[in-house]
């Protein structure tokens, strides 16, 4: 299992987490975890049915599976393994592509977000690697060709360039494994050939801040607040910090392509993350405040990869 080293650091701060996964979630209940709940009243009277037919545990502000030291009744009484697999698994997600498998955190953990900052990260389990066996439900081929594309595209934000540079060149690049992978034609000498024009244009600050609106997972506050944030400056000398934040996504998202054939949209979610999470440290004057950097990037992730 492929892991990030600030991943193999993290332990759960639990009642001391500023905003923990027991607050403003749908959580949803899985049907195993479903039949050991019915059997107990503490449980199951608060699960409901959502409109989409999902049981979730009913939260309306907190979980009221939390006690007033912050932990969970279900975790103490019952143990770990009578959580919903949502809440075992929090804030990890582990992607499994049968020849090898990759584990990383998800920023919407203040912990992991905080790791995320603190650390030198680079994420060196991308690397310019392999598969060799034909049986893995997918082509080897293809599988490949993102492999060497997703290490491509992480060494250009492990570089020296400015943030804006390196954006820049990813979206070029991707740009071009997207059009190889629109047309079918994913073989990885294509890769090695390619040459920068270093023409891209970039969306602007204000562009991407009002697209944002059109975002229906984020919460009406904090789009507010980002909506005002328009003639805010993103800290350049951030630009290492947001070079991780890049890397994470790469990790994240990158290989879904093996299954929705695209590697563009993962640059967009990194461009985005940049300008709100940028303009955001700057309105909150958290330039120099790495906690505060910490809960703009969580909220971030909060908002636009675990939203309703």
């Amino acid at each position: 299992m492929n892991i990030p080293e600030f991943c193999r650091n993290f332990k759960c701060i639990a009642g001391d987490c500023p905003d923990n996964c027991c607050k403003d979630w749908i959580v949803e209940v899985d049907d195993e975890t479903m039949e050991f709940y019915r059997k107990h009243q503490d449980l199951i009277e608060n699960i409901k049915i959502d409109e989409n037919g999902d049981n979730v545990i009913n939260i309306e502000n907190d979980c009221p599976f939390i006690d007033e030291n912050g932990l969970c009744k279900i975790q103490l009484k019952y143990g770990h393994e009578r959580l919903s697999h949502t809440c075992r698994k929090f804030p990890r997600i582990t992607q499994d592509y049968t020849e090898f498998g990759e584990e990383i955190l998800t920023l919407a953990c203040p912990e992991a977000a905080r790791l995320m900052i603190i650390c030198d990260e680079k994420f060196d389990f991308i690397k310019d690697s392999r598969i060799v066996r034909e049986d893995n439900g997918y082509s080897r081929e293809y599988m490949n060709f993102l492999l060497k594309a997703r290490f491509m595209t992480a060494e250009i934000f492990r570089s020296q360039n400015t943030f804006i540079e390196k954006i820049s060149k990813a979206f070029e690049f991707n740009d071009y494994v997207q059009s190889l992978i629109d047309e079918k034609i994913t073989k990885e000498n294509l890769l090695d050939t390619y040459e920068f024009v270093n023409d891209f244009i970039l969306p602007t600050i204000n562009e991407v801040i009002q697209d944002h609106g059109n975002f229906q997972v984020m919460s009406k506050g904090w789009l507010e607040e980002l909506m005002s944030c328009k003639d805010e400056k993103i800290p350049e000398h951030l630009d290492d910090e947001f070079s991780r934040i890049a890397l994470y996504y790469i990790a994240r998202d990158y290989l879904n392509a093996i299954a929705n054939d695209d590697v563009y949209t993962v640059m967009i979610r990194i461009y985005y993350a940049y300008v709100a999470c940028g303009v955001m440290i700057s309105h909150r004057h958290a330039e120099n405040d790495p906690y505060m950097r910490t809960i703009v990037y969580q909220r971030y992730s909060k908002e636009t990869e675990h939203g309703e």
